[in-house]
């Protein structure tokens, strides 16, 4: 027998299956239990997210370290608008006309270098410690209630970033990703993670009170 516990849910196919929340845009922990008669239960933990991601994606003339209002500026000329599911985003070599963000991106003429993206969502968090995991190659900013919570703003190879954050309750929290990409691989992985129930010791909650 296969049950989950958490604000989750079990979508059944006919050869798998899909932990999804019970509602959307939920962020929540989750316990995936399989019994098996005469057997230890096999349990597997995790977070489950879906979230919906509206955004746009263009070509860039003004450099984003040095100019970016200009570069944001680029966005409003230039952006090609996109929604999608989630922001894991392993663009390799290609960029982002190979379909990743969808097939108008596809027709869209955006080169695999020099592009940039502006996305924004937003996500209800139950009470508890928690933490933003980003990948990125190149430049990343994440800004959560409207606070810049995780800045990684410069050309580098593929890397992780970690900000750590604690909700006193229930709260839906704005979430805002700013990227670009220079030349060569291309990357971007945005997610949360579950870290634990609040501690009496913990400071006043904050989504941007705590840096990894």
């Amino acid at each position: 027998r296969l049950g989950v516990t958490g604000d989750a849910r079990i979508s059944r196919k006919a050869d798998s299956f899909a932990v999804l929340p019970e509602v959307q845009p939920l962020v929540t922990p989750y316990e995936l239990r399989l019994e098996v008669p005469g057997r230890p239960d096999l349990v597997a933990r995790g977070t489950v997210r879906r979230s919906q991601w509206d955004g746009l994606v263009f070509p860039w003339q003004r450099d984003p370290i040095a100019d970016l209002e200009g570069w944001r500026g680029d966005a409003s000329r230039f952006g090609v608008p996109f929604r999608r599911f989630g922001l894991l985003l392993p663009f390799g070599e290609k960029g982002p006309s190979d379909g990743l963000l969808g097939p108008l991106r596809r027709q869209s003429g955006i080169p695999a270098d020099r592009f940039g993206l502006i996305a924004s969502t937003e996500l209800d968090f139950p009470a508890g410690r928690w933490k933003l995991i980003v990948r990125s190659d190149d430049g990343v900013r994440v800004l959560m209630d409207g606070v810049v919570v995780l800045e990684d703003w410069s050309i580098h190879a593929p890397r992780e970033q970690i900000h750590e954050f604690t909700v006193d309750r229930l709260r839906r929290i704005p979430v805002e990703v700013e990227y670009f990409e220079q030349t060569g691989f291309a990357t971007l992985d945005v997610d949360f993670a579950w870290v634990g129930p609040l501690d009496d010791a913990d400071p006043d909650p904050d989504p941007a009170a705590t840096d990894g």
